[in-house]
């Protein structure tokens, strides 16, 4: 008896690990997906990743909701023409997810070019059978 439930209790330890692995899988092409929208935004898929009620902070103090997000990116007042996240963690919990990175890009926001690297950390929730981001914070490095 002790065996039987020595092998259930292995087998949902191992069934939650799997999950919490391919839930993290999931949510790493999420962010990949993210990464490669702010390159090249669509609204369609901007709508598809954020959340109606975003939180987006900038480095700056600058405060967008995800109407402002949206229409800074397709105007092209923000506009990314590298970006990538390195040293990136990320910490699950329940059906929420912070993921935190340094972000290096290359801008030319309002046909400016510009450098940019900050800190961003960015909280994902599992809404509707896949993760949006319901809040962003840019820091300053020291």
């Amino acid at each position: 008896m002790r065996t039987i439930i020595s092998l259930v209790g292995c087998f949902f330890i191992a069934a939650f690990t799997l999950t919490q692995a391919q839930t993290e899988q999931q949510l790493k092409q999420t962010v990949e997906e993210f990464r490669k929208v702010l390159i090249e935004p669509t609204e369609e898929e901007l709508l598809e990743l954020t959340a109606k009620d975003l939180d987006y902070w900038h480095s700056s103090g600058n405060y967008e909701d995800q109407e402002t997000f949206i229409a800074t990116l397709l105007s092209g007042k923000s506009d990314f023409v590298t970006l990538s996240f390195s040293d990136q963690k990320i910490k699950l919990h329940d059906q929420t997810a912070i993921v935190h990175h340094i972000l290096e890009a290359k801008t030319n926001d309002s046909g400016k070019p510009g450098e940019v690297k900050i800190g961003n950390l960015l909280v994902w929730q599992w809404q509707k059978n896949r993760w949006k981001l319901i809040a962003r914070q840019a820091y300053k490095l020291k």
